[in-house]
């Protein structure tokens, strides 16, 4: 009597399996990655919405805290908003030509109002010229003497369409992007 002998699978079969598996891993990270980045960006949208009636909130009550230096003359003043932003831990929500750093005193005024404030992704953005960027950023523009107008900038991953108010900076990597206030303050 002869035995049939048992064959396994031929190289064939086996390298079609793999190159299946192999592509569908692929796609899975690739998803992956991508759902992760909108979810950073959507966290990163929200914190900024919610600084933004927060801010106006403030503004409307006592405009008085965003110009910590009422003698200051008209210009831009950016100031981190974020409670990670103590310590040294550098935000910057701009092109690159401005940096804030924590400890400022107008989140601590926050604080005061506020039981808790928002929270947004605390890993930094690269930009395709190796700058990290970090935000929100708050923006007093100090129109005149005795009045101004409150922005938040706020930095998402590319790609993505979601710059609300508008588009403050970008590169092939990066969106800077702002919120204005519903309310402006008046010193």
């Amino acid at each position: 009597m002869k035995q049939k002998m048992s064959q396994g699978f031929s190289l064939v079969e086996i390298l079609i399996v793999v190159s299946v598996l192999a592509i569908i891993t692929a796609v899975s990270v690739v998803s992956y990655t991508g759902m992760t980045q909108r979810g950073r960006n959507t966290a990163r949208l929200d914190a900024a919405r919610a600084y933004t009636d927060i801010m106006s909130t403030m503004a409307a009550k006592n405009p008085a805290i965003f110009d910590e230096n009422t003698t200051a003359p008209i210009g831009t003043t950016y100031f981190c908003l974020g409670e990670w932003f103590t310590g040294g831990v550098t935000c910057n929500a701009t092109s690159g030509s401005v940096n804030t750093t924590g400890g400022d005193t107008r989140m601590n005024k926050m604080k005061a109002v506020v039981a808790s404030l928002p929270d947004s992704p605390r890993e930094p953005v690269v930009g395709a010229d190796g700058t990290k960027r970090i935000g929100p950023v708050g923006v007093l523009e100090k129109t005149s003497a005795t009045s101004g107008k409150l922005y938040v900038y706020y930095v998402l991953e590319k790609p993505t369409d979601n710059c609300s108010d508008g588009l403050v900076w970008e590169d092939a990597k990066t969106m800077i992007c702002s919120l204005k206030t519903q309310v402006d303050p008046r010193f």
